[in-house]
């Protein structure tokens, strides 16, 4: 009795090994031709098993040589398409610009001169003026920063600024040098 249980203890570990995974058993799936040849009746199975056998590539007829005049219609692709990134996304490319219309057409041709630059501005400041109460003049008052200025309409101060109107919240002022006319608003504070 001993002897037997061994025997089939051996037999159960042998069928065990044969069909653990790394073991030399065959697939337990079959595959999709094997699936069709059973299928086939005996005699049709022999003929099915030999065409396969003779349909088998054989690798020893096989040419490695490379035929680079089938690779010469790739060539002929479009360059932009084989140097673009598929892997980079990026902006689409801009629109091309509106046509011109006749007149920007025209203002290149004959550009315009540009506009000399504006007069400096005067570097005068209105904190203020007085009325005389006899002669009913006004007088008004100006700085520079270092220098205070009272003067009345018409007359000229630092030999460059001519007074031209006082009034309540401006005076306006032309320099004589670039003949240019500015009125400075009334300075609070």
């Amino acid at each position: 009795m001993l002897l037997g249980c061994m025997v089939l203890l051996l037999l159960a570990g042998l069928y065990a090994a044969k069909n653990w995974p790394g073991g030399k058993a065959e697939s337990v799936a079959p595959t999709a031709a094997q699936v069709q040849e059973a299928s086939l009746p005996p005699q049709t199975a022999a003929a099915y098993r030999q065409q396969r056998r003779q349909e088998s590539i054989d690798i020893t007829k096989i040419d490695p040589t490379i035929h680079l005049e089938k690779l010469e219609p790739s060539s002929a692709l479009d360059d932009s398409a084989m140097k673009r990134n598929l892997f980079r996304y990026g902006a689409a490319p801009a629109p091309p610009p509106p046509p011109k219309t006749p007149k920007e057409i025209e203002a290149e041709r004959h550009p315009t001169p540009p506009s000399p630059p504006p007069p400096p501005p005067i570097d005068l400041k209105y904190y203020g003026y007085a009325t005389d109460s006899a002669t009913k003049e006004r007088k008004v008052f100006l700085t520079n920063g270092q220098d205070i200025f009272i003067a009345t309409e018409g007359e000229i101060i630092a030999n460059r600024y001519r007074i031209v109107r006082i009034g309540v919240n401006s005076v306006e002022v032309e320099d004589l040098r670039n003949k240019s006319r500015q009125q400075l608003p009334l300075v609070e504070g």
